[in-house]
């Protein structure tokens, strides 16, 4: 540990005039050529704060491209602004993970290597008297600390911890002289208009566009929350390649945002409510056991805001960790959904919360290459949920729609979206198995494929393509260039948009991992070359409909749920051209969205060189 402290801006002398300091001891260069005493400055030091050497190794990678040094966690205390505390910390994290506030530091919050009870570790504990192994993956999973995944290789453990200088619920010291409460009111407002449609996209009862914001105005835990990812999406705004978030909300033409849009932090905005969330977080956490239905309600709608808030940057540690330390995942499905004494009304309240918990969960396993957390396969808790399926688990056709508005609109586009994430989920951990695994467990891939075929045949009629338009010719391209076989494929309902690409996505992955010995053993070598061929048709359709959907000039809740499904298509195409709209398809959408998706892009890059043949010999060479 390093005992020597160093000031931050030398001596007071020096402060006052402001000079640099040389700071030697016991009188600096100036102060002794002034003749002058020389007073070391009180009011701000520089801690330095001695991790582990695998933390140390795994920060030494880190490239901070923010406004404030990553090495610098601003820490507003009690009293005067001029109060502060600049703590110097190693933050461990992967190194294409540049915008994340969490590599900055947000105030009084920092990244331990586990010497003091962290996030994660004080939910396990709080819930591991309720726990209920019905909901647990069949594949049991190690802590999030103890994984070892593709975006955190060689990462060390992270906990979330909140500093013990913040011992209060008073708020951003920082900008009270400033109006505070107008700034939360406009975030607030912001993130009704964005990115709330994120979230609701699924949700034909719109929760987090019109309950949230209603909940947030006496909920301190909601209204952090709320205006961290607003004011973090502000940020990466601002900072895209257009650098106009004035065309993204008619919001941005107040009085407020002309006066405060281009002048403001927004980014160490985003830290300081992203802080105080954790904090009251925490204390929710603390006192579940002795909180009612709503406090529960509202911390699961935080914890799914801040999940949200970390998947704005590539997906990373700070992601995960929200993930592996849900309640959601460790209680009954009554806590989850109300118990059977409540109304039907008040779990439709928790159903969304829900679901959008499920969608992450089987994002993650995706991208990460594991299993779901949730268990897949508790036939009791997804009947409870909505999901029409069979005793033995299979998934059943949706119940034709009907015209009375009684029976509830989760019967159509809510209950069929709900359906195929739950399929998605299934199929990622199929996908996770061993090779010698999915060979064995032939007769499930059938399954999951009827399962497939029965949801696409079971549709609403909302669900087909409004209108199919080709897309125009490029000058200087021939008319049978690539882009002569697609469609801007355009749907009259965003969700059923976002749900047809998401099942392209299903079935690309499905025909990819099927097992090979599952076409005739005796066959010719010819016979084989047209399954292959076959199989290779199927896939190319299915990627051609998901960037025909995305070409569709959808909104951009759909925008930002088609990365993963345009990744996946990407990686089954040939020609350059069809890759190169790929990219300018996730590049647009970083641009115009704030919503990173440049490390799917350069993955894709990757496997596209080695696919033409770098490092590979000839057999027989």
């Amino acid at each position: 540990m390093h005992n020597s402290r160093r000031s931050r801006t030398g001596c007071q002398a020096c402060r006052q005039r402001k000079l640099k300091c040389d700071e030697d001891k016991p009188a600096c260069g100036r102060c002794r050529k002034r003749g002058v005493a020389c007073a070391p400055a009180e009011t701000s030091i520089f801690r330095v704060h001695q991790l582990s050497n695998r933390v140390a190794a795994a920060a030494a990678s880190v490239d901070s491209g923010t406004i404030l040094p990553a090495e610098v966690v601003y820490s507003p205390r009690r009293g005067t602004h001029r109060e502060v505390e600049f703590v110097q910390v190693i933050q461990p994290g992967p190194a294409y993970h540049e915008e994340s506030v969490s590599s900055v530091g947000s105030p009084d919050f920092m990244m331990s290597d586990g010497s003091c009870p962290g996030y994660e570790e004080q939910i396990a504990r709080q819930f591991e008297s309720d726990l209920s192994p019905s909901l647990r993956s069949p594949t049991p999973l190690p802590p999030a600390h103890e994984q070892t995944t593709s975006g955190t290789s060689g990462q060390s453990q992270i906990l979330i911890t909140a500093s013990p200088a913040q011992t209060e619920s008073s708020r951003l010291h920082l900008e009270t002289a400033e109006g505070l409460g107008e700034t939360s009111i406009q975030l607030l407002y912001y993130f009704k208009e964005v990115p709330s449609k994120w979230m609701d996209l699924f949700d034909l009862t719109a929760y987090f566009t019109f309950v949230v914001p209603r909940l947030a105005a006496t909920r301190p835990l909601l209204l952090d929350a709320s205006c961290a990812l607003a004011s973090k999406h502000i940020d990466r705004i601002l900072h895209s390649a257009t650098g106009r978030p004035e065309t993204a909300s008619p919001h941005f033409r107040s009085e407020y945002w002309k006066a405060n849009l281009h002048t403001k932090n927004w980014k160490y905005v985003s830290a300081t409510y992203y802080d105080e969330a954790i904090r009251l977080l925490m204390k929710s956490i603390g006192n579940i056991e002795v909180t009612g239905h709503t406090e529960s309600e509202e911390m699961l709608a935080a914890i799914a805001i801040l999940c949200m808030y970390e998947l704005l940057d590539p997906p990373g540690p700070e992601w995960e960790a929200h993930l592996s330390a849900l309640p959601l995942l460790e209680t009954t499905p009554t806590r989850i959904l109300g118990s059977p004494t409540f109304s039907t009304a008040r779990k439709l309240i928790k159903r969304p919360i829900f679901w959008n918990f499920v969608r992450q969960d089987s994002l993650h396993a995706f991208i990460n290459q594991t299993h779901t957390r949730l268990n897949l396969e508790n036939v009791d808790l997804w009947r409870e949920t909505g999901l029409h399926i069979s005793d033995d688990g299979l998934l059943l056709a949706s119940c034709p729609p009907s015209d009375d508005e009684a029976s509830g609109p989760d019967l159509n586009e809510d209950l069929a979206s709900h359906s195929l994430f739950w399929l998605f989920g299934k199929i990622i951990n199929y996908i996770a198995q061993s090779e010698a695994q999915r060979i064995e467990s032939t007769p499930y891939w059938e399954r999951l494929h009827l399962e497939l075929r029965t949801w696409y045949s079971s549709l609403h009629a909302t669900f087909h393509s409004f209108v199919r338009t080709p897309l125009q010719e490029t000058p200087g391209r021939s008319a049978a260039d690539s882009h002569a076989s697609y469609e801007k494929i355009s749907y009259a309902i965003p969700t059923c948009a976002s749900a047809i690409q998401n099942y392209h996505m299903s079935c690309i992955l499905l025909l990819a991992h099927r097992p090979s010995h599952t076409s005739t053993p005796r066959t010719s070598i010819t016979q084989r070359m047209q399954f292959y061929r076959a199989m290779q048709k199927q896939i190319t359709y299915h990627s051609h409909e998901i960037i025909g959907i995305s070409l569709g000039n959808h909104p951009e809740s759909v925008r930002v749920q088609s990365v993963q499904p345009l990744f996946v298509a990407g990686q089954c195409l040939f020609e350059l051209e069809e890759r190169d709209m790929v990219l300018d398809l996730l590049k647009a959408i970083e641009q115009d969205l704030g919503w990173a998706t440049n490390y799917r892009a350069q993955e894709l890059i990757g496997q596209w060189s080695y696919s033409l043949g770098e490092g590979l010999t000839p057999l027989g060479l």
